[in-house]
């Protein structure tokens, strides 16, 4: 079918009294980038000062098949198999599997919106923008309401006549241990589970074309060729595995581990690893997590001023060449000065939780922005 477009016209006038009230939300958005990088330093500071404590006192079972009462409450280590008596069913489609886990993965073949705009600068300031939406058929997990498609004219999804569902086995062991639910939500994996002719022989009462296609039951005339309705249907299960633990032992199962600075080690991994590589993936984790909020809080600090800027660039608008040159400027200035923020904020925060790291990243920050002030007059 053919593009849906939504033509709109701003005036220069409208364009500035938005930009003015965007330095507002700018300097709402610098607060909360300058506030998560400062968090995020602390946070990650007290993350690493939690692991090093916690692997100077972790303690290594040597057995898991029996439970050490002397240990109760300690920081401790183990590997092995996480174990379960459980058989879990699929009540609709009497799907069964004696596993962690057992879930229904359903499909349905319906359409979805895209859309893209398209914003052209005119001569005295304005702006036209225009957003084109299309509708492609696509695989989707859940049924897409097409009654909020832009589209008057846009082509209605059906509702999906069969929904997902999960169960999990309630008792999971591991040696003499029961594992508690939190720490087997962890535990990763899943493997496909044919389908078999009782399960069929339930889709054929949803609809009677129903059919086998490998690990799916097909719900339509012709997987190959998917018509808008279509669903397929799989079977996965998460089987019994090998893992590794940090935890506080607490009788025969265990519990989050608070360290001195109330930081919580509470960790399951695929698996058999040493305390060692327990220890590494945790500070890798803190390591990612840490950069992923700097930079998080980096690029709303950009934004920031950029609003804070952009009425600059829609001024210079009543000449789009003018403009553009004027918006490429303002966000040069806005790199620079988010770049500078972002360093010094983390500088005075490692200055606060680390003074041995802080005090020489702040000096170094200071006189890069000594640096760029004497640079800049002399030019």
């Amino acid at each position: 079918m053919s593009e849906y477009v939504e033509v709109e016209h701003t005036s220069w006038g409208n364009r500035i009294g938005n930009s003015i009230g965007g330095i507002f939300f700018g300097f709402l958005l610098l607060a909360i980038g300058v506030g998560l990088i400062w968090f995020n330093e602390g946070r990650s500071v007290k993350r690493a000062k939690a692991l090093k404590e916690g692997q100077g006192e972790t303690v290594t079972l040597e057995t898991i098949d029996n439970v050490d009462s002397s240990l109760d409450g300690k920081l401790v280590h183990a590997s092995g198999d996480a174990l379960t008596s459980e058989t879990l069913t699929d009540p609709k489609f009497g799907i069964e599997a004696k596993a962690l886990a057992l879930s229904r993965l359903v499909e349905m073949y319906q359409y979805e919106e895209k859309k893209k705009t398209k914003e052209k600068k005119n001569v005295g300031g304005g702006t036209t923008k225009k957003t084109y939406y299309s509708y492609k058929k696509t695989w989707k997990s859940k049924r897409i309401d097409s009654s909020k498609f832009k589209d008057p004219d846009a082509p209605d999804n059906p509702p999906m006549v069969v929904k997902g569902y999960g169960v999990k086995a309630k008792e999971v062991t591991f040696g003499a241990f029961k594992l508690p639910s939190s720490l087997v939500s962890e535990i990763k994996g899943g493997e496909s589970i044919d389908p078999n002719d009782q399960a069929l022989e339930v889709a054929l009462g949803i609809r009677d074309n129903a059919q086998l296609d490998g690990e799916h039951i097909y719900l339509g005339a012709n997987s190959g060729s998917p018509s808008v309705g279509d669903i397929r249907i799989s079977f996965k299960m998460t089987p019994e595995s090998t893992v590794s633990i940090l935890a506080a032992q607490k009788g025969s199962s265990f519990e989050t581990f608070e360290t001195s600075n109330e930081e919580g080690i509470f960790a399951l991994r695929m698996g058999e690893l040493t305390l060692d590589e327990m220890y590494e993936k945790e500070k890798t984790d803190n390591f990612l997590l840490t950069w992923g909020l700097r930079v998080g809080g980096f690029v709303l600090i950009l934004m920031g001023f950029n609003f804070i800027l952009g009425p600059l660039s829609v001024l210079a608008d009543v000449i789009p060449l003018i403009g553009n040159i004027v918006g490429g400027v303002t966000f040069m200035v806005s790199l620079v000065m988010a770049t500078g923020l972002s360093s010094l904020v983390a500088a005075i925060a490692w200055v606060f939780f680390r003074p041995m790291v802080g005090i020489p990243l702040l000096v170094v920050t200071l006189g890069s922005f000594v640096c760029l002030f004497f640079v800049g007059k002399n030019k």
